[in-house]
């Protein structure tokens, strides 16, 4: 099937005669051979780019990139954003006074606090999952623990006593010197000095 009869969906009319009469085929094959290839070319894509799902969710506190107006400026703003609504890679933020924005989320980051930090410390990492992957979660073993080494002491050693002596001080090592002469025209000559 040419291109063309695929793009009209219909036999296009030539005034040349078909030698042989072909059977109209449905678009699905073709259809899902393109969006094969379109998702071959995806991932590549993806891969290539390091792209990865924003963790960014609904309750989030992030902080929204800001215009750079002299070199002392942070790419983020300082005051950390709620997360009110997110559809896609869109997100509607609402700031302390109450103002809603909207940001694609690269143009977001996560404010961490540390609350979170010691929630991460006690609960595994939970990554954001897309719907057609699939997932694996694994607990971890307690009958498999590590073996633990008792904390080596520190070496202790003698206080050092305080010096209460002054401490001589070294002559400094002179750099050599170019030797000072008077010109020759100034030999019979008597200099004085003020």
């Amino acid at each position: 099937m040419s291109p063309a009869e695929l793009l009209f969906g219909r036999k296009i009319k030539t005034k040349m005669h078909d030698l042989i009469e072909r059977e109209y085929q449905a678009h699905q094959d073709v259809h899902d051979r393109d969006a094969e290839t379109k998702g071959k070319t995806k991932d590549y894509a993806d891969k290539q780019r390091h792209a990865r799902e924003s963790d960014i969710m609904l309750g989030d506190q992030v902080l929204m990139k800001q215009d750079k107006t002299n070199k002392l400026t942070t790419q983020f703003a300082p005051t950390p954003h709620m997360v009110v609504k997110k559809a896609g890679s869109s997100v509607i933020v609402k700031s302390p006074s109450g103002a809603t924005y909207s940001r694609n989320t690269s143009h977001l980051k996560r404010f961490v606090t540390s609350e979170d930090v010691q929630d991460n410390k006690e609960a595994p990492c939970k990554q954001p999952v897309r719907p057609d992957q699939e997932t694996v979660i694994t607990a971890p073993n307690p009958e498999v623990q590590k073996p633990t080494t008792p904390p080596r002491p520190m070496p202790t050693s003698p206080p050092i006593p305080l010096l209460t002596t002054a401490i001589p001080k070294l002559p400094t090592p002179s750099r050599p010197r170019r030797t000072i002469t008077l010109p020759k025209r100034l030999k019979n000559c008597e200099l004085s000095k003020k």
